[in-house]
């Protein structure tokens, strides 16, 4: 069981290749919006998460307000060699000049469960804040680190492919069960390191928080051309509190919202639901049993759902995720185009103990899942609401 729990947390340990890597190309984001999102990554860590026409994973691009000069976050992603100081569970980063000429880091991540290891070649241009690029030397995991001089601080943005198809059986078992794990598990492998950067910075220097304002939807709703958008908000203690992400989907509202109250209907369009019964029905809403599996893990949780015209809520009232939130917030856009908002507080971890170990082992994990199932949730509600 020990080999299996490794082998989901070590979701970006893929199988050498034995031909030349072709590196699918990456797009950042433009600055300009990057600097709109200043105040929204104030309250919460952004991912914008695109996707190929055949729904595989194109990029994650994480955006992570440090309240640190845009100096001193550079140096400190510069500085590899550096990270066994500070990111957790990195036990060995060797950075030098290979033979080649290039500047490559030989690394080990020791983890309670087993250990890997890896090869990454690493470009840093030459201007003091300019971008840090780095891939894999086995797989066809790459990033890229850009910097932004903001007001009070640095935004962070870090694009990435982390090559999760490309990973072990077990990871690619999770993946064909739950096609958006893919986008999830890439998450949570990439914001292992960005949020130690930004941990490690804000320890070294924290600069005084400066005023914001009330942060607009629009520079969020921008970049649902390229992908959905994702927001991951933690409590004062660090833990995670909240996940939301927010899409487009071309269907009237009405349309968005009879899907999304049909419950009953889950089980016929939602991967890895295999049950969805109403129990009970209410003036404004439904009971639900709802039973999802991944595998070796499975959630059975009793629901209660209530339907307004723009919103719907639920709360899990008995089973394995007692006590979970979620919320659809319904924005029309026009006849037939709606702004759909999903927030979500699942403790995947309650009565789990597989789960609880893997949050053990690294934090980001859990942002991962609960990103992947958020994405579940959207993405097959835009599905039957556009009747894919």
């Amino acid at each position: 069981m020990l080999r299996y729990t490794a082998a989901v947390v070590l979701l970006w340990s893929a199988t050498a290749f034995c031909y030349p890597l072709s590196y699918p190309a990456l797009e950042p984001l433009p600055r300009d919006r990057l600097a709109a999102l200043a105040d929204a990554a104030a309250q919460a860590e952004l991912a914008v998460i695109e996707s190929n026409a055949d729904g595989t994973m194109k990029q994650v691009t994480l955006v992570v307000r440090v309240r640190t000069p845009i100096e001193v976050v550079h140096a400190l992603v510069a500085d590899v060699g550096g990270y066994t100081r500070f990111v957790p569970n990195m036990k060995q980063s060797d950075f030098q000049r290979d033979a080649d000429g290039r500047m490559v880091d030989t690394w080990r991540l020791e983890l309670p469960v087993s250990s890997f290891s890896g090869r990454d070649a690493y470009e840093i241009d030459t201007a003091p804040t300019g971008p840090i690029t780095f891939h894999s030397l086995d797989t066809l995991a790459h990033y890229r680190w850009d910097f932004l001089a903001i007001p009070g601080g640095t935004l962070l943005v870090q694009t990435g492919y982390p090559d999760v198809l490309h990973a072990n059986r077990f990871v690619r078992a999770f993946v064909k069960r739950q096609p958006p794990l893919e986008h999830g598990l890439a998450l949570a492998a990439q914001y292992m390191l960005v949020s130690a950067i930004k941990r490690e910075a804000e320890k070294r220097q924290l600069l005084p928080p400066v005023p914001l304002t009330t942060p607009s939807t629009a520079p969020l709703e921008a970049l649902l051309d390229r992908g959905m958008v994702v927001g991951m908000r933690s409590n004062a203690a660090g833990k995670l509190e909240e996940v939301s992400a927010l899409d487009r989907y071309y269907a009237p509202e009405s349309r968005v919202r009879e899907v999304i109250a049909d419950v009953g209907a889950y089980k016929e369009f939602v991967p890895g639901v295999d049950e969805s019964t109403v129990t009970a029905r209410l003036t404004e809403g439904v009971v639900y049993k709802l039973e999802m599996a991944l595998p070796i893990l499975t959630w059975s949780t009793l629901y209660e759902q209530r339907v307004s015209r723009h919103a719907i809520d639920g709360v899990g009232i008995g089973g394995d995720l007692v006590g979970a939130r979620y919320r659809w917030d319904l924005a029309a856009r026009g006849p037939d185009r709606t702004v759909v908002t999903y927030r979500a507080n699942m403790p995947l971890a309650k009565n789990s103990m597989l789960v609880r170990r893997l949050f053990s082992v690294d934090a980001s994990l859990e942002y991962g899942l609960n990103v992947a199932f958020a994405l579940v949730q959207l993405r097959s509600m835009r599905a039957r609401s556009e009747k894919w």
